[in-house]
């Protein structure tokens, strides 16, 4: 991988929703493209969220999520981050772990409740290719979820793939950072 020019803010030590989402786009992992949400502006309406045809910036349904590096304090909060809901998929969580002996190790699993209800999750040592990440992906307990079920399509194992080799090659390029997690 070439090196990686990250678009970290100045000592920044921990990230917020919107700064992470920064660093994954700039390695070219796909993310959602959320909007940021001053805590006095207005929410409907003329604001940035709404219903589609209202001209809206980011329409229904979405997530709202506080956006703060550190919520020691209700006046740390910096806003509101509006993330799109993604229909049709299957949720799934990767995450990175900086563990002491090993460096950075990828992890993969079902996301939503499923993650912390199944546990169904796999571990691999960064960085790995596309062969390697599609192995992992099968060896879920619950990978049949990705062959479609019910008369639903199957999921894009490929770009799951795609998206595991570029955390893993993301992760190896910063080792020491502790801790990488992304639902998509």
């Amino acid at each position: 991988m070439p090196p990686f020019h990250h678009p970290f803010p100045a000592g920044a030590v921990t990230l917020d929703e919107l700064e992470s989402k920064a660093v994954l786009r700039a390695a070219g992992i796909p993310v959602t493209a959320d909007v940021c949400i001053p805590l006095d502006a207005k929410l409907l309406h003329d604001g940035p969220i709404g219903p589609a045809e209202g001209g809206g910036k980011i329409a229904f349904p979405v997530a709202l999520e506080l956006l703060s590096r550190d919520i020691a304090h209700q006046s740390d909060i910096g806003g509101l981050l509006a993330c799109p809901m993604v229909d049709g998929g299957i949720e799934v969580i990767v995450g990175v772990v900086n563990d002491e002996t090993f460096g950075p190790v990828v992890a993969l699993g079902l996301g939503g409740v499923l993650a912390e209800t199944l546990k169904d999750v796999v571990f691999r040592i960064a960085p790995i290719g596309r062969d390697e990440a599609l192995s992992r992906i099968a060896e879920l307990r619950a990978a049949a979820v990705f062959d479609g079920e019910r008369g639903r399509p199957s999921a894009d194992c490929a770009a799951l793939a795609d998206v595991l080799v570029k955390v893993s090659a993301l992760a190896w390029a910063l080792r020491g950072i502790a801790l990488v997690r992304t639902d998509h």
